[in-house]
């Protein structure tokens, strides 16, 4: 059986209030790239100027163009750099050595790189052109008026930009591949490259055959018979139209961002030891079908449309949380066939299967419904009376309305764990240049809103603020769960009664977590060490009877 939990969410956002709340009077607002500007602040690859303003309109130089690339594609691998203008000492010597690893990047033909050079559009397409190995098509560009400007050299590599949308022209239907390149320019052309290098729109496999690759953006599957394989996907990952009815298999990935799926058939999307933390089922006809093998998990799986879910050859924890929402359309289907520890319905006029020799812990009936099982449902809680409920089996499900507990079955430990509820919340904050300061926090519900005082948020980099959150429930406490997670991203999950553990985010020690419980107390302490203007830093906290 799987173990039932009580969630209890904190939301600790240590940022800029300015980042919290949108910039204010920031020279992004309003600019055509404002999206993917702000993407690269809120991931740290765009550094502003104290002012709120990036410049997005300034032109940028080759050395700086190198080191947008390089950051956003994360290269570390160097070369010996032998060009009579770099020298070890200048500001952007690792980045010109990084550029001529990656090969995107080349000297001219007087031994120089003139790093200091501003770099034009048809230069700046020639290194994405490089940097994805993609085939010449100068076919692309023949319908531009100005098509008689570009280089013949760079014809083909615009064309293939062009083609793949990376590339577009301006409004009077020209390129102006000599135009000067501005930083906006350069973060959108970068931008939907990496987007470009990690769509999978060809059937084969994806990843490494042995070990673990880390991709930190986001990856789209656009066609079937794709595997994606020994992968860490830190953003999220699509599962697209594109698939049509065909298959995706996913082998030992785990997504740390939401995963959505729109694409897939009857046999559709095969999950094996891979860990999903959130994923959206959206396929429009209802007709998809995942199933889940070996140690897979899937911490949580929202329904907005019909769907087959399925455990088979499991050993690990498979589906824990189904939500059946209420953008279902009326009479869709779901089929559950294995052992599930939570199904919410809140969608109405559809049908839930339980097929045979499955489970499911406990049903939570917000809206009438027919459910039809050939399986055990353990406990079935409605909080909307009317729904038809067929049970094949010899067994009666207990039942209770509206969550009050008090229906048959309901065991000492069950009834525990509905009525936990938070009776308060404490937050002690300081800094070496802030005194301690204690506030309650506002609780809404089983969610904890945490406010940081703006005076923590920009701190100098050697300056530690320690943190010590106190939460009172109705029940003892016996164990307690942290998913740790920067800017979104789930870096560990710590769990145990009493430990100390040393929490590690991109290689850098941000805190020491000291878990006290065993009481109706549960206690979070801890440091962060660092500008806190880098850090947003999220985690959830889970807490079971």
């Amino acid at each position: 059986m799987k173990l039932s939990t009580c969630l209890l969410i904190i939301s600790i956002m240590i940022a800029p209030l300015s980042q919290v709340l949108g910039e204010s009077g920031s020279d992004i607002d309003g600019h055509w790239a404002k999206d993917e500007l702000q993407q690269w602040i809120e991931k740290g690859l765009l550094n502003g100027y104290g002012d709120g303003n990036y410049l997005p309109n300034q032109t940028i130089t080759r050395a700086e163009a190198a080191t947008l690339v390089n950051r956003s594609f994360e290269h570390e691998e160097t070369a010996e750099v032998a060009f009579s203008d770099v020298t070890a000492e200048d500001w952007f010597y690792e980045n010109v050595s990084k550029a001529i690893a990656a090969g995107f990047m080349t000297g001219y033909e007087d031994g120089t790189f003139k790093p200091d050079q501003n770099i034009t559009r048809q230069e700046l397409a020639a290194m994405i052109f490089r940097l994805l190995g993609l085939d010449a098509n100068t076919d692309a560009v023949a319908s531009y008026d100005d098509v008689d400007s570009i280089s013949d050299w760079a014809k083909g590599e615009i064309g293939a930009l062009v083609d793949l949308g990376i590339v577009t022209g301006y409004n009077d239907n020209t390129i102006q591949p000599n135009g000067l390149t501005k930083r906006s320019e350069a973060i959108v052309m970068i931008e939907r490259a990496f987007e470009y290098l990690y769509t999978y729109s060809e059937a084969g496999a994806y990843g490494p055959e042995e070990g673990t690759e880390t991709i930190t953006h986001d990856v789209t599957v656009t066609t079937s018979d794709v595997t994606l394989q020994n992968l860490v996907i830190e953003g999220d990952l699509l599962l697209a139209e594109g698939i049509g009815e065909g298959d995706v298999y996913l082998n030992n990935v785990t997504v740390n961002g939401t995963t959505t799926i729109l694409g897939g058939g009857e046999n559709s999307v095969h999950l094996t030891d891979t860990v999903l933390i959130t994923v959206i089922v959206d396929k429009k006809d209802g007709n998809i079908r995942i199933v889940v093998k070996g140690e897979s998990e899937v911490k949580e799986v929202t329904l907005n449309s019909g769907a087959k879910l399925v455990e088979s050859e499991l050993d690990g924890v498979g589906f824990a949380d189904v939500v059946i929402s209420t953008e279902i359309v009326k009479d869709a289907n779901v089929e559950l066939e294995g052992e599930f520890e939570s199904v919410d319905v809140y969608a109405e006029d559809i049908l839930v299967e339980v097929s045979e020799n499955s489970s499911v812990e406990k049903l939570v009936l917000n809206a009438v419904i027919k459910v039809v099982s050939e399986g055990n449902l353990v406990e079935t809680i409605e909080n909307v009376s009317g729904s038809e409920i067929e049970q094949a089996n010899d067994s009666e499900p207990s039942s209770s309305g509206g969550g009050s507990g008090g229906g048959t079955g309901s065991t000492d430990d069950e009834s525990d764990e509905e009525n936990l509820a938070i009776l308060s919340a404490e937050i002690e904050i300081e800094s070496e240049s802030n005194e301690k300061e204690s506030f309650q926090l506002e609780i809404d519900g089983d969610e904890i809103l945490v406010g940081i005082p703006e005076k923590y948020t920009n701190l100098p980099d050697d300056e530690e603020i320690t943190l010590k959150i106190t939460i009172k429930s109705t029940k003892d406490v016996d164990t307690m769960m942290i998913d740790f997670k920067q800017r979104g991203k789930k870096y560990a999950t710590f769990e145990d009664a009493t430990a100390e553990l040393n929490v590690t985010v991109t290689g850098e020690q941000v805190g020491i977590i000291d878990i006290v419980d065993g009481t109706n107390l549960a206690t979070f302490d801890g440091y962060i060490e660092g500008s806190t203007s880098q850090k947003d830093i999220e985690m959830t906290i889970y807490i079971e009877l």
